[in-house]
């Protein structure tokens, strides 16, 4: 009995019990899914669904004070989190009411929820606020909160006497990777993993991570990119609180924010994103005192920013002058980085030298990445190669890239000088490849191999990356502005700069590298090995042209007489020469080439 016959009853005895264990946690999981979360203290309210579909539960806290004479305070929590987050700042001496709502699919409000967008909750939020009978009110937003009271400043703006934003969100540019299309993918690959581990992992209901999923949504849905119109048109007082040590928000976003927003007043603390939860007299009587000014009209509006201001308000946003990454983004940039260089390490190598060129990444954590994941392809084909051995050069995508010539020619370089052809492959256009698989199917010593390619990927990886930003910088300062993209169009051009060095000019500077684009030009110039693709198009649109000229579209079908369908498809030209054997001398002599073996004699006509 062979290996995968004696194997096949456990794969499917695992299979069925990973079925059964499947079906059981969700079983459990849909029983347990219905209950939702009762706040346990704080009152709730039902408002309508955003999208007119029923109605949502929305759970709130409230700080009463004696004097309701002026307007209560709305606070917004951050994703995830709930009214809980300002159970610290609640208790300090603020001299106001004070609201706090569990957002939608957060805390003790509903978690099932069609959408978890800011602007979705600003509709909920509205919607609560006009069951409380609250007309005119301030609104602080932590963090993605931040978003919900701007867009509630949006919608209704004679309603908000002022917006405190702390630690909040804001422009797209300054949020994660900045690009809203590269984020939204990131978020929706975050969505789907959570709905991954929700539904395809036996956990009977240990990880359904409702929170979680909240967040995951609440991301996925909102679309920053509106925020800085927000933001430049806001006529309210606004006063911004930030860490400078922020590593979700950078202190950039807030900067941006306070530049846009030529009467906002900025207090840049000396902490990080959660500072609202260590909560501090200090923070209250800062609130307290803009609130107190906003109510005594004390605290600047549009109409009294200052000249200067307003000029560097109306400057476009410079995305050349962009902060370093941090925190998540620098962590999620750095596996890009790694498993970019799994399809290209030549263009990956070229991106994380522009993002050291702009600033964007430290050199050492550019060269690091771009290392790991350099290294770690080498080492996976070479590994691929040593399993499947030579049956690896007829698996997609090796049998497309990769000749049986080629292995021969690594093959037979690596038994004779290992080192040096592992090193000279990193550098020679084409030959890293072939040497990958010829290491993994001559078997050869595994922790030898290991040693060569990381040497020779830690001289190389810190070279280019290190060239790429010396060029980059001249690239994105001279041409990133102007070029589509900005920086992609730096990288694409760069990238062009560098392929056409190391695939044109290097080869020139060696025989075989001459002859073959030699081979190449004379194959440009003669029309019969151009492609398919490229001579048929404009023989079939000269043939429709010519057809539609004679008044019928068949008329190429007749081009062969001799044989049925001739000039269509299944043209032979034995055949054709047989059909006009009865034209006498006009007729050249011929031989057809038996289908037998080569060696036979041929038949002459």
């Amino acid at each position: 009995m062979t290996t995968s016959a004696r194997g096949l009853p456990w794969l499917r005895i695992a299979v069925g019990v990973y079925c059964a264990a499947l079906a059981g946690s969700t079983v459990v999981r849909l029983a347990d899914d219905g209950q939702q979360p009762q706040p346990e203290d704080g009152e709730t309210v039902e408002v309508p669904s955003p999208d007119g579909e029923g109605t949502l539960r929305i759970a709130w806290r409230e700080a009463p004070f004696p004097h309701e004479e002026t307007p209560p305070l709305l606070l917004l929590h951050g994703s995830p989190g709930s009214a809980a987050n300002f159970d610290g700042l609640m208790s300090q001496s603020i001299t106001r009411r004070i609201i706090a709502p569990d957002l939608p699919g957060f805390g003790a409000s509903d978690h099932r929820v069609a959408d978890y967008s800011s602007r979705g909750h600003a509709d909920s939020t509205l919607e609560l606020l006009d069951r409380l009978d609250i007309e005119r009110f301030h609104v602080l937003g932590f963090s993605m909160g931040g978003a919900v009271a701007l867009h509630l400043a949006d919608q209704a703006p004679d309603r908000v006497a002022s917006v405190i934003l702390m630690s909040s969100i804001g422009v797209q540019e300054l949020e994660l990777l900045g690009d809203y299309r590269v984020n939204h993918g990131l978020h929706g690959l975050q969505l789907g993993l959570f709905w991954a581990v929700r539904n395809l992992v036996p956990h009977f209901g240990a990880l359904d991570m409702a929170v979680a999923r909240s967040y995951a949504r609440n991301f996925y849905d909102t679309d920053q990119r509106p925020l800085r119109g927000i933001l430049e048109s806001l006529e309210a007082p606004v006063f911004i609180i930030h860490g400078a040590q922020d590593p979700l928000v950078p202190a950039a976003a807030a900067r941006e924010h306070h530049r846009i927003v030529p009467h906002s007043e900025l207090w840049m603390r000396p902490d990080s994103h959660f500072f609202l939860f260590r909560g501090g007299e200090h923070l209250a009587a800062r609130i307290e005192d803009f609130l107190s000014r906003v109510e005594a009209g004390e605290a600047p509006t549009r109409a009294d920013a200052e000249p200067e201001r307003l000029r560097q308000a109306a400057l476009p946003f410079d995305d050349l002058d962009l902060p370093p990454f941090t925190g998540p983004a620098l962590l999620i940039v750095f596996l890009l980085l790694v498993f970019a260089a799994y399809i290209s390490e030549d263009l990956t190598c070229i991106t994380a030298g522009l993002l050291v060129a702009q600033g964007r990444l430290d050199f050492p954590v550019a060269v690091a990445a771009c290392y790991v994941g350099i290294l770690s392809s080498d080492l996976g084909i070479a590994w691929l190669a040593r399993v499947l051995g030579r049956p690896a050069l007829r698996v997609p995508p090796f049998k497309w890239w990769v000749s049986d010539a080629s292995i021969e020619e690594a093959s037979a370089w690596l038994r004779r000088r290992a080192l040096v052809v592992v090193l000279v492959s990193r550098f020679l256009p084409g030959t890293r490849l072939p040497t990958c698989l010829a290491a993994g199917i001559l078997r050869t010593s595994l922790l030898r191999f290991c040693c060569y390619f990381a040497l020779a990927v830690a001289i190389w990886t810190p070279a280019f990356v290190g060239v790429n930003a010396v060029l980059g910088r001249e690239a994105v300062e001279r041409f990133g502005g102007r070029l589509p993209g900005g920086l992609l169009g730096a990288a694409l051009a760069l990238a062009l700069v560098i392929f056409t060095v190391r695939g044109v000019v290097v080869p020139l500077f060696t025989w075989r590298g001459r002859r073959l684009w030699r081979g190449r030009l004379l194959r440009i110039r003669h029309w019969e090995f151009w492609p398919m693709w490229v001579f048929y198009p404009p023989l079939a649109v000269y043939i429709l042209w010519r057809s539609l000229r004679r008044g019928s579209l068949t008329a190429f079908t007749a081009i062969n007489p001799a044989m049925p369908l001739g000039g269509l498809f299944g043209e032979s030209k034995s055949d054709i020469l047989d059909g006009l054997a009865g034209i006498g001398e006009a007729l050249p002599a011929w031989r057809r080439l038996p289908t037998g073996r080569p060696e036979e004699p041929v038949q002459g006509r």
